[in-house]
Parts: C-alpha cells; structure tokens; sequence
C-alpha cells in the first residue's frame, strides 16, 4: 500500500471516531474467564457455517485476559481468494452487517448466550490484518504495555465513547510504530 492510500485510511479513521457518541461513555467490565470458553464454543458454532479451513482468531480483551466491554472478539482471516466467498456466506448466515463492506474488511454483530460476538472478517495479509496482528502479539508478549492499555481503557471509559477510541487508535499506532522498529 503506497503512503497516499495509508493517509486516505488515517483521514476516513478520523471520519470514522464522528460515529461516536462524545457525551456517552463506554461501559468496562472486569474481565472473565468464562468468556474464553464461550469464544472457543461459538467459534466452533461459526467455523460450521463458513467451513473449517478459515483461521478464525480470538482477539481483543477477553483473548488478552483484561478488562474490556465484556464482549468477545473474533478475527475471521480470509484468503484473498476466499474474502467474497466467505463475506456471502456470511450474509447468507445471520450475521447482521455492522458497518459497510470495505474491501478489506467487514465487521458483524451476533449474540451468544447473552454476549455480544464482533466479528470481523478481514483479508488476511491486508494492512488492517497485519496492524490488529501487530497489536495484538505485541500487547500478549509485553505485559507490561498489556497492564497501560489496561489502563488507558478504564481510564478513557469515563470520558466518551468517541474519546476512548480515539486515545486506543493513538495507542495502537504506538505499538505498531514500536513493533516495526524492532
């Protein structure tokens, strides 16, 4: 991806943080063991409905073992050649779409046994896929990064939706930027 598409993605991001409400705040809860059984139990569940040979990642707070909005996280890694094929699957399930389809990326909502499931669907090697990657390694071999971005959630829960995703971006793109000098 050249530097003009990378700025277009970071100016679209800023667009992005305006879905978000700036008075509500967002809601952590301590994290809990029992989500990770829940997460491996409904990734068999989806991995029934889009085929078994798709990586299908538990990411995000409850993967880490921090607090988080108590809902559970799964990356669907898609081959290039198999994104649509998936996506289709996807929306022929009864996944409802979150967010538009971006060519990279599609995200969906579920529930499962009272907790909400975000789905992601990415191309598998696009640059989202290899940032969320990134992110995610760095946050599990570095405890004590794992224990600021602990913090940093709790602390900008109590701000505004809009406010607590754009201080996780900011932090995001330190962990990246660290992790590619290494």
């Amino acid at each position: 991806m050249s530097w003009k598409e990378r700025v277009g993605l970071m100016a679209r991001s800023k667009k992005w943080f305006m879905k978000f409400s700036d008075v509500k705040k967002v809601d952590i809860a301590p994290f809990n063991p029992n989500h990770v059984v829940l997460a491996e139990a409904y990734i068999r569940k989806l991995q029934k409905t889009i085929g078994g040979n798709v990586e299908i990642e538990h990411r995000g707070a409850t993967a880490l073992g921090i607090s988080g909005k108590g809902e559970i996280d799964l990356d669907v890694r898609a081959p290039s050649n198999r994104f649509d094929s998936i996506l289709k699957k996807m929306m022929d399930h009864h996944f409802p779409e979150q967010g538009k389809i971006e060519h990279n990326r599609v995200r969906f909502n579920d529930k499962y046994r009272g907790i909400i499931i975000e789905i992601q669907l990415v191309r598998k090697g696009s640059v989202i896929d290899r940032d969320d990657t990134t992110v995610f390694n760095y946050l599990n071999d570095h405890p004590r990064t794992l224990k600021q971005y602990e913090k940093l959630k709790i602390k900008y829960s109590n701000t505004s939706k809009r406010e607590y995703y754009v201080q996780k971006d900011k932090f995001y793109r330190r962990i990246i930027k660290k992790a590619k000098k290494k």
